[in-house]
Formats: C-alpha cells, sequence, structure tokens
C-alpha cells in the first residue's frame, strides 16, 4: 500500500496531434448554415451543431444524448452508437433505418449519417428516441428540445386505497371492509405479505400462519384465535367473504409487532416494520489529537451519532450538538491550550430530546472544519488542508487529475487490480464540498471518485482501464496526476519498502534478453533497439539497487540500448516482460534470509515536552512507560539477531515527521510503535492500530492480518481484555512510513486496575515478549520467511544469540 514512485526521466515522448482534419473539418462546416442548439433551456456550446440538408433539420446524436443525461458510446468498426441512462437505452447503426428504443425496434424516417465524424437523425426522432419534444425555430437559427412529457397520472384515490404490505401494494381485490362499525382485513394476504405460511383448511373451516415459531389459528364464525397454543379473545368474529377469511384489524394490531396505519376515508391500509427506538448515546470523552499531523479535537461516543454545528463570533467559538445523546464525560470543561484550540465545554443542552451541546473556543474558527470518523461514532473538529472539488481535464496525450489545497498537497498514490484504479490518499485533509463522481469519458480513464475516507484522509479515486501509467508533477498548493496508457518516460521506477517494478519503454514491439552475473551482482537488460537517452548514469542507491548505466552497443548491424542494474546483496530479479513486447517490464525484491538480515525499526511513542497520556495516579506519564518497553524488545530483538534502531533512546522530543523519516532512510524493514492508551477511568484493554489496506503485486501484506498476529499474542501474553485491531488510516506513523507498520497501545493508564499492572517489571517484560514473538510470526505467517527462531525462547527468556559474523554493537543503530 506504501508507494513511493520515482521516474528517472531518460526520453520524454511527445504526441503531435494532426491538425489537418480539424482544418478540414473546420472548412465544411463554414458552409453549413450556424444553427445552436438548445437542450433543456440550456444552450449547447463546443458541440457539432444541428445541420440544414434538402429543408430538413438533423441533430447531432451525441451532444443531445449526453445533454439529456445518456451515457454514449460508439463502436467504430461496427458503426453502432449505444445511449444509456439507468434503464432507458437507444441503439442505431449508421446508414440502417432500424433502431431499438428501450428494446423495442423502432424504424427512422431516414438512416443516421455521419458528418465531420459525428452521428446525426432527423430532428423528428429525438421526441421517439428520448421521448421530449424537438423544434426547429428558422427565425432563430435554432435547435430546442424541451421537457419531457409527463405520463398520465391515475386518479388520486386509485392511487391510495388499497392494503400496502411493507411498501408494496398488495393485489386490487384485497381491501379492507367495515362490518357493524368494526374494520375488517383480508387473512391471507396480510399474511403471507408478511413472509408467514398460510393454509387453509377446509374441513374445520380454520385458516393458519406459521412463521419462526410463531402460530395463529382462526375459525370461521369464531370471536377467539390461537396463538402460540393459547386462547385470545378477539372483539369480532374471523368472518367469510366472497371466499376470503377476514380477521378485525385490532387483533392484528395487537397480537403482530409491526406499524399499522388505516385511513378510513381512502379505506387505505398500511403495514411497515416498526422503526427501532433512537439509541440515546453517550459523549463519553474529548481528546485533543495531533497524531495525524495536524490538530484535530475528537468527541468520542459509544454509538453512532448525528450532529448539528454553528459557529458564533466574539470570541470565536464553534457549537456542535450531538443529537440523541447524553453528556457522559468527567469533566464539564478542559483546557487544550494548543494550536487554535483554547478550551471545550460540554453540557446536557436538552433532556426532551436529548442533545449534547459542546462549545469548543478558538483563535481562527474560518479555518476549522467538522468530520466524522466511518463508524460515526467521533465528531472531529480539525485544522487541515481545506481540498477544493477536483477537476480532470485533457492536455495533450494524458488525462490530468488536478487536486488543489490550501497548503501544500501530501499524498500517498497506489495504483490497485480488480478493478483498476490509481487511488490517492491526502494525508491531513478534508474535502471542501461533498462527494464528485466525474465520468471523464477518455479511453484511459472511466471516472474520478472523490469521497472522505476517514478523518483527516481524503480520497481521490481515478478508475482506469488496464496498462494505465501515471506521473505526477506538485507546486505550491497543487498536485497534477497525469495519466496515459504509456510510461512518461524511457524509463519508469516504481519503488515499494522491500520491492521495485521496472520499466523500460522502447516505443514500439522490441526484442529484449537478460542476463545475470551472480559475482558482480550485475543485471543487463539489452533491448534490440536504437533508443536516445540524454542520461547514462543513475546513483539509486536505496536498499535494492546502487546505479543504473545506459549504454549503446552495434553488433551485425543492430544497434542495441543496454541496461545495467548493481543489486544490493539479498536482492533477487523477476522478469515479468515476454521476449518481445512494446513494454519491458521486471520485479525486484529484497529477500532475506535470516534475522540479521532484517532492521526493525523501534518507536517509543511521544517523549521530552510531549508526555503523552497521564496516568490515573497522577504521577504515570505514558511516554516513561513506552520507552521501557521498547528498550526491552530492543534487547530481544538483538538477541535473536535482528538489527534495530530506536527513534528516540531517552526522554527526548521527537516530531512525527523525524521519527518516519529515520525509518524510510533507514530502509526499515519493520515499523513498531509502542503506546498507552488513555481514556474515561472504566476503559480498559488491549489494542493494535494498523493501516487499512488494498494488497496488489507490489505490497501484498494484509494489514488487517499482520496486526490480528499481535493482537493474538498481546492478549493471550498480557491477560487482559482484547479491543481488537483497528484500523487508523490517518495516524502519521502508519501512513507516512513505507514499510509495515505497528501501533500498539499496551493498556489503558487511566484506569486504575489496569495501571496497576502496566506499572509491574514483570508486565512490560511480557509486553515486549509479546512483540517480539509477533514480528517472528509476521515473518513465518505473512511474508513466509522461516527464520528458524523459537518463539518458546523468547518467552523462557533463555534465548540463544544466532551465530553471525556481526558484533552485537553492529545490531544496534541509535537515532
Amino acid at each position: 500500500m506504501k508507494k513511493i514512485t520515482i521516474f528517472v526521466t531518460a526520453l520524454c515522448l511527445i504526441l503531435a496531434l494532426n491538425a489537418g482534419t480539424a482544418y478540414a473539418a473546420a472548412l465544411q462546416s463554414q458552409k453549413q448554415p450556424s444553427l445552436s442548439m438548445q437542450v433543456m433551456g440550456k444552450t449547447l456550446k463546443d458541440v457539432d451543431p444541428p445541420i440544414l440538408q434538402g429543408g430538413k433539420v438533423y441533430v447531432p446524436l451525441r451532444a443531445a444524448g449526453e445533454a439529456l443525461g445518456y451515457k454514449v458510446t460508439y463502436n467504430a468498426s461496427t458503426k453502432v452508437m449505444d445511449l444509456k441512462n439507468g434503464g432507458k437505452s437507444i441503439r442505431i447503426t449508421i446508414g440502417s433505418l432500424s433502431t431499438v428504443v428501450n428494446d423495442k425496434k423502432i424504424k427512422i424516417e431516414k438512416a443516421p449519417f455521419l458528418s465531420n465524424g459525428r452521428a446525426y437523425v432527423p430532428i423528428a426522432y429525438i421526441k421517439t428516441a428520448f421521448g421530449v419534444e424537438a423544434k426547429y425555430e428558422s427565425s432563430k437559427n435554432i435547435v430546442t428540445i424541451g421537457t419531457v412529457q409527463a405520463p398520465a397520472q391515475p386518479p388520486a384515490s386509485d392511487k391510495s386505497k388499497g392494503i400496502y404490505i411493507l411498501g408494496k401494494k398488495m393485489d386490487p381485490e384485497f381491501a379492507p371492509i367495515i362490518k357493524d362499525n368494526k374494520v375488517m382485513i383480508p387473512l391471507r394476504p396480510i399474511g403471507e405479505g408478511l413472509g408467514y405460511d398460510v393454509v387453509w383448511n377446509i374441513k374445520t373451516q380454520t385458516m393458519s400462519l406459521r412463521k419462526d415459531g410463531q402460530a395463529m389459528a382462526f375459525v370461521i364464525n369464531q370471536d377467539k384465535a390461537v396463538v402460540n397454543s393459547k386462547e385470545v379473545g378477539m372483539d369480532a368474529k374471523t368472518i367469510m367473504v366472497n371466499g376470503r377469511a377476514y380477521v378485525p384489524l385490532t387483533f392484528i394490531e395487537k397480537q403482530m409487532d409491526y406499524e399499522i396505519a388505516y385511513d378510513k376515508a381512502s379505506n387505505k391500509l398500511e403495514v411497515n416494520a416498526k422503526k427501532a427506538p433512537a439509541v440515546i448515546a453517550k459523549v463519553q470523552d474529548i481528546k485533543f489529537d495531533e497524531n495525524g499531523g495536524f490538530p484535530q479535537l475528537d468527541i468520542i461516543a459509544d454509538n453512532p451519532v448525528e450532529y448539528k454545528t454553528f459557529t458564533m463570533e466574539n470570541p470565536d467559538r464553534m457549537v456542535i450538538d450531538i443529537m440523541n445523546a447524553i453528556a457522559d464525560t468527567e469533566f464539564e470543561t478542559k483546557s487544550i491550550d494548543k494550536e487554535e484550540i483554547i478550551r471545550v465545554r460540554i453540557g446536557q443542552f436538552s433532556s426532551n430530546p436529548y442533545i449534547t451541546r459542546i462549545v469548543v473556543d478558538l483563535k481562527d474558527q474560518k479555518k476549522a472544519k467538522i468530520v466524522q470518523t466511518s463508524d460515526k461514532k467521533s465528531v472531529s473538529l480539525v485544522y487541515a488542508n481545506i481540498i477544493q472539488p477536483v477537476t480532470i481535464a485533457k492536455e495533450g496525450f494524458s488525462d490530468v487529475v488536478t487536486i488543489k489545497g490550501s497548503k501544500a498537497i501530501d499524498s500517498l498514490i497506489t495504483k490497485l487490480e480488480d478493478p483498476e484504479r490509481i487511488v490517492i490518499d491526502v494525508q491531513g485533509a478534508v474535502l471542501e464540498g461533498t462527494e464528485q463522481n466525474l465520468e471523464a469519458g477518455s479511453s484511459v480513464v472511466k471516472t474520478v471518485r472523490t469521497g472522505q475516507y476517514e478523518v483527516g484522509t481524503a480520497r481521490i479515486v481515478v478508475d482506469v482501464n488496464k496498462s494505465a501509467f501515471y506521473d505526477v508533477k506538485s507546486e505550491d498548493n497543487v498536485t497534477k496526476i497525469y495519466i496515459s496508457d504509456m510510461p512518461y518516460s524511457f524509463m519508469g521506477y516504481d519503488k515499494y519498502y522491500n520491492s521495485s517494478f521496472v520499466y523500460l519503454n522502447p516505443g514500439e514491439e522490441s526484442q529484449y534478453n537478460a542476463s545475470f552475473d551472480e559475482e558482480s551482482r550485475i543485471l543487463k537488460v539489452e533491448i534490440k533497439k536504437d533508443i536516445e537517452f540524454d542520461k547514462d548514469a543513475f546513483e539509486i542507491n536505496d536498499n535494492l539497487l546502487e546505479y543504473i548505466k545506459l549504454s549503446k552497443e552495434t553488433r551485425g548491424g543492430n544497434i542495441f540500448t543496454q541496461a545495467e542494474f548493481r543489486l544490493k546483496d539479498k536482492v533477487e530479479y523477476e522478469l515479468i516482460s515476454p521476449e518481445t513486447t512494446k513494454l519491458v517490464k521486471f520485479k525486484l525484491k529484497y529477500v532475506p534470509k535470516t534475522a540479521q538480515d532484517i532492521l526493525v525499526v523501534i518507536d517509543p511513542g511521544h517523549g521530552g515536552k510531549d508526555p503523552g497520556a497521564k496516568g490515573i495516579d497522577g504521577v504515570t506519564y505514558e511516554k516513561n512507560l513506552n520507552l521501557e518497553v521498547a528498550k526491552r524488545l530492543e534487547k530481544k530483538l538483538n538477541d535473536l539477531g535482528f538489527k534495530t534502531v530506536m527513534t528516540r533512546v531517552d526522554d527526548t522530543y521527537t516530531t512525527l515527521q523525524q521519527r518516519t523519516d529515520l525509518a524510510n532512510q533507514s530502509y526499515g524493514d519493520f515499523f513498531m510503535s509502542i503506546h498507552f492508551n488513555a481514556f474515561v477511568s472504566k476503559t480498559q484493554g488491549i489494542e493494535t492500530l494498523y493501516y487499512p489496506n488494498s494488497t496488489n503485486e507490489g505490497y501484498a501484506i494484509n494489514n488487517k492480518d499482520m496486526a490480528g498476529i499481535f493482537q493474538q499474542e498481546l492478549i493471550k501474553t498480557l491477560g487482559r481484555p482484547s479491543r481488537g485491531t483497528v484500523p487508523r488510516p490517518n495516524l502519521f506513523v502508519l501512513n507516512k512510513t513505507k514499510m509495515p507498520a505497528i501501533l500498539a497501545e499496551l493498556g489503558f493508564i487511566t484506569n486504575k486496575e489496569e495501571l496497576a499492572q502496566i506499572k509491574k517489571d514483570a508486565y512490560k517484560d511480557k509486553a515486549a515478549n509479546a512483540l517480539a514473538a509477533s514480528i517472528v510470526r509476521y515473518y513465518k505467517e505473512i511474508q513466509k520467511i522461516d527464520l528458524e527462531l523459537d518463539i518458546a525462547s523468547i518467552y523462557s527468556g533463555n534465548i540463544t544469540a544466532p551465530q553471525s559474523s556481526e558484533s552485537s554493537e553492529q545490531n544496534t543503530a541509535k537515532n
């Protein structure tokens, strides 16, 4: 999921547009009368106009269809145009009088024809196909396409009378009747409409209903029924009318758990499922959080909530009303005094209905945004990058998606399959407006969709066809994603944390061969073509490659372009393309064999001026506990042979950016962040946080499965309640690290019982054991790499250091 794309540009492809065709079309259009077209009151611009031929008007079908909301496709080989809008469809064939409208064959007065590459039909066909009026006003030289003719409506009385079961109208022959001032309803359609098995016994004149263990029986001319083996009285007898059994409405109201409404004036009966009573949520805590890399104030409830908000001035403040909720925090006022947030106050604004009011005092309310988590249990006030509605346009041979924010765009870009799409997660960001769904209508890009994926993560999804490539250009607060069906340079280098895909683009079908020298670790790829490049050497020096060199060689009258790749130790390669191809593609991957080949980055959360959470005892701080567990874990991993690096080794303040930079620049193989939790005093238990992802060819790890291993080991070892694995896409140390990453919350220091356990050395040691064991299990079960390490020895404390040529000092790096 976590991917960085590096493009090594050796050759820029420039496509020249053929202006001759466009110029000829322009000359042709000048010979026709200049007509305009108006659809549903809107004048169409930048479309081919209607034309006059032999005194008759013909309309461009694509332009008319798209203006009416239809999706239009044209197959040039079959000359068939399809127009679709929901369940409506139109198909025409150039040169054929036969058309199909909503699956019915319709003959057209004159066959559709092409002019300037556009399909034209007679103006009269517009009404036939779309059901809208179309007329030509010669005095104004305009074609107007008007409003849809509304279908004739049945009389109001026909619409309303009758029986409606769960929103579905029963057969008109069934209707309530009035007998002796009692409303009587037909039993069979009611029962069957609600899913009961209905049986009529003609001998006993009994109708029985059964469903999910519930049983009812009614006998004609009896004023009693049997409900679940008990006799129950009715205020009228069951009667037979026109061969149908009728029972009193009052009995059904009492015995069936449904909402029943009867309107005497229209003789209309409605039976619907009862609405669930509103859940009264508890607002349990309000806390400041900047772990996402931006200020946010989280209002946390125990159930999904709805909210309303408004702002006030002099002084600036944001008012947030949580509907159907009661205030259940351990405070009424909390001082924040961080970033733009001064303090927060909470109270019960109303008890009928229940409304909890939160007032947040702010330095600047204009930049504040309110967003909600996907589970609807938290409402957050954030100061994040505000993303304007995205746009898509054509620039040269590329489709370009433009993202503009109030700050510089910080994004993670991933290409996913099934279906093919490019996902852009803008970090520390919120959408300015509503979600978008843009139709691109190009051969490469299908649609562009936007949404608030999570608090602080705005997601843009570009649905593409196969073999789409992209390039990213950013300037100031604008990022542009260029998308095409070919790479943007002769060479592409798509880098993941421990693998990469290398592309060589010869520009046309070409032969290539590859060879690898084990001793020198040089992979040589040779393409049988003379390819121009501006630079012949590239220093890469990451965890996969040292360098790339380009050269040419002439043999037998042929020119070969050669690319030489110096692979680092433990790096393997895989050729993906066939021997003859338009695009040479191969994969590089770092494959560790032993623990000595693996670097674990250990991150003790908080530190220095950032104490983290404060314990319920008033003297315990999270930062100190994090460091104690981290040091224990470091020793255990070193004893097992792993290489480690710590983001801090003492009580030093380290920014989130410094932590992730250290991990990424060290090319860590795994990132382990250690924390303790805080909430209301009764909350306890263990959580494992992870970055939610979709697997792809460059990152095949399911982070949720990985988190599950850690949660299992921690619960088993520490004996605390499990609060499960928690997806946290907006956590900085999870979404900015390029390697697999886990954040473990090892217990609540705001819970008296749990804190007493946490403070014990034995608890900290067990926590370190569980984390070490989880890392070993992760490599065996997820990465399928058996490091031949005994997990039992981790817990027993009898770890035998593996044989290695490296000293123990070489296994540890300090920040």
